[in-house]
């Protein structure tokens, strides 16, 4: 559950996220390492907010995931 500091400030840890998104711990503190979500560690968590969460969806899809996907043979049903 994310932790409401006040009206706000929402915060969510790797634990959150990773339910959220459907992905691992390990996946979303890689997306903190390497600065493509933006947060800040407390203690041995990492936290996020709910502006940087939007920040990082609103943002293009990075060059180098896209050229991946063409780059992947049409899936035939």
């Amino acid at each position: 559950m994310p932790i409401k500091v006040s009206d706000e400030l929402v915060l969510y840890d790797v634990e959150e996220l990773a339910k959220l998104f459907g992905l691992s711990e390990k996946s979303v503190r890689l997306l903190f390492k390497d600065g493509r979500l933006a947060g800040r560690k407390l203690g041995r968590k990492w936290y996020t907010t709910e502006g940087e969460l939007q920040r990082y969806f609103s943002q293009p899809q990075p060059a180098e995931v896209l050229s991946e996907k063409q780059d992947e043979p049409a899936k035939s049903l």
